[in-house]
């Protein structure tokens, strides 16, 4: 089926008067200014079918993982991926907001199918936020972090550890909680699973390496990379 693209330009029946006019392949390419493969689709036989079956075969399977990887493209199929810049959260609850109820989706129905879900209904986002700087408030935000390990008041180096400041809980670093690379992460990787006590606080990178495993697979998983890292890399 042809794109409005397409029938605008009248570049399928351009291709073909050139040929009944006698013209060669390589005349039409030069004189239409396409590829020989623009040419061939329209006036080989069985041409069509063939692109068909083809742009069907690379689109599945490892054909498709392969070439994304070749040309760069992005999740949607066009162009290189982007860069992702970290930007500052205003309020930190609005992170804490899709942990508490669900992720809000652009797609119809998607939000309200995650948010029923999940395991514990009416729980309110100031009480992850609590876990993490007991006594936080709108009114108060002058607290001190935990340590996300031990449960007690941080320090680094001596220094208190104050919001929004906090320690992630997979890497051991110091990290500023209002900007978009720190995520709320399931700690079981249950993401229907809202206690309050599931609800930790890391880095985007390795939130994203951890997905959903709980720690002890994360662990697992870890050690058997480093395993075959130290048998390969001689």
């Amino acid at each position: 089926m042809r794109t409005q693209k397409s029938k605008s330009e009248g570049k399928k029946e351009y291709i073909l008067s050139l040929r009944q006019q006698g013209l060669s392949y390589a005349e039409i390419v030069k004189r239409v200014q396409c590829s020989k493969g623009t040419v061939s689709y329209h006036l080989g036989e069985g041409q069509r079918e063939k692109t068909i079956l083809r742009n069907r075969k690379i689109q599945s399977g490892i054909f498709r993982k392969v070439r994304n990887f070749a040309y760069k493209n992005d999740r949607g199929g066009r162009g290189n991926y982007k860069e992702v810049k970290v930007t500052r959260i205003c309020d930190i609850r609005k992170k804490a907001r899709c942990f508490c109820y669900g992720y809000k989706s652009k797609k119809k129905g998607k939000y309200q199918m995650n948010k029923n879900n999940l395991r514990f209904k009416g729980s309110k986002v100031w009480s992850f936020l609590e876990k993490v700087w007991p006594g936080i408030c709108l009114q108060n935000k002058n607290v001190q972090s935990i340590n996300q390990w031990t449960k007690k008041p941080d320090t680094e180096n001596s220094v208190p550890v104050m919001y929004p400041m906090v320690r992630c809980k997979l890497t051991d670093e110091i990290v500023d909680a209002e900007l978009s690379n720190v995520h709320c992460d399931h700690a079981d990787g249950d993401r229907t699973n809202n206690d309050t006590n599931n609800f930790t606080l890391t880095v985007k990178r390795f939130n994203e390496m951890k997905g959903r495993d709980s720690y002890e697979d994360f662990y697992k998983n870890c050690k058997k990379f480093v395993e075959v890292y130290e048998k390969y890399n001689v």
